[in-house]
């Protein structure tokens, strides 16, 4: 489906329901405000893909003019979407499945997005997001906390607190940040070293899959990859910025402490240190371990890993 050469106006919900009609699906809706029936509405047209995120803002004042609901929580939990909060947003941005992105004024709400009677004057249009542009989702996809049940339970007790108080905003006290110290934003997604450095070097995905590219984008913004740079700078770069990653540096110390640890001892001990946040690719836990062993035997001369036997994978410091 190609892109339209102008600007998409109110209702705006009808481009982007003609668009995932067509196949391409909702990775990431980033907005503000969202309303549950609004939600409702864009989630029967099965609209959102399996891997898909949602992030709200949800700032006390929000939830007490009631202009964001959060019951969307126990709608999108039951259809398996993780919702994220991140109190900066203020931008509307819905991205798809094929790097197309649709950027609007309006958020998800029936007088934004067009679904009732009366509306707002919204515009938006869709663009291809650029590496660029990537960087800056991943900046935010990085600074977002997952809400959990237990993060939700504060947030339904607030907006209930709310119901009985209209005469000043009452205050939201949310406990200190528990999260845990590193995130998987933090780990590469790339099988190989190797690998990035030919996206890098020809600018394109040999199997022209969006998800890969996202994955080869990933690490060129979180390893700090300039352009210009031939192949020996590249990864000279590479394994100075790799290395240097305090949550890598850490492995490497667990690893060296250790001497030789078993897949499953080395993946719990990584998602005990690792909180989720919300990728635009298929992130599992055992898989992004193997990637991990690529990379640190890859560029550490002490580390190696095998597979003895039937058994499973066993890293070692030599």
């Amino acid at each position: 489906m190609k892109l339209q050469p102008h600007l998409v106006w109110n209702p705006v919900h009808r481009a982007v329901e003609e668009r995932i009609r067509s196949g391409d699906k909702l990775l990431l809706v980033i907005s503000p405000f969202i309303k549950q029936s609004a939600l409702e509405s864009l989630l029967s047209n099965g609209c959102l893909s399996s891997d898909a995120k949602v992030i709200v803002r949800w700032r006390k004042e929000d939830i007490f003019s009631q202009v964001t609901d959060v019951g969307i929580y126990s709608l999108l939990t039951n259809q398996n979407v993780a919702l994220y909060r991140n109190d900066n947003i203020h931008l509307k941005l819905y991205v798809f499945e094929s790097n197309i992105a649709f950027h609007t004024s309006g958020n998800l709400t029936n007088r934004g997005f067009g679904y009732s009677g009366t509306f707002n004057i919204e515009v938006g249009g869709f663009v291809r997001l650029t590496s660029e542009d990537w960087a800056k989702i991943y900046w935010i996809i990085e600074s977002s906390i997952l809400v959990n049940d237990e993060l939700f339970a504060i947030f339904q007790a607030y907006a209930n607190s709310c119901t009985n108080s209209r005469i000043a905003v009452p205050p939201l006290v949310i406990p200190e940040n528990t999260e845990k110290p590193y995130s998987i934003y933090s780990l590469p997604a790339t099988e190989q070293p190797e690998i990035l450095c030919s996206y890098y070097e020809s600018g394109c995905c040999d199997d022209d899959n969006t998800e890969t590219e996202r994955k080869f984008i990933h690490d060129l913004v979180l390893y700090g990859m300039q352009s210009g740079l031939d192949k020996n700078q590249f990864m000279e770069v590479l394994q100075k910025s790799f290395s240097e990653q305090p949550f890598i540096q850490d492995i490497v110390a667990y690893i060296k402490e250790n001497k030789s640890l078993h897949f499953g001892a080395m993946n719990n001990w990584i998602h005990s240190h690792c909180s989720d946040v919300p990728l635009p690719y298929r992130w599992e836990i055992k898989e992004n371990t193997r990637i991990l062993y690529n990379w640190l035997a890859f560029f550490f001369d002490n580390i190696e890993w095998s597979i003895p036997g039937n058994h499973s994978q066993v890293i070692c410091w030599k």
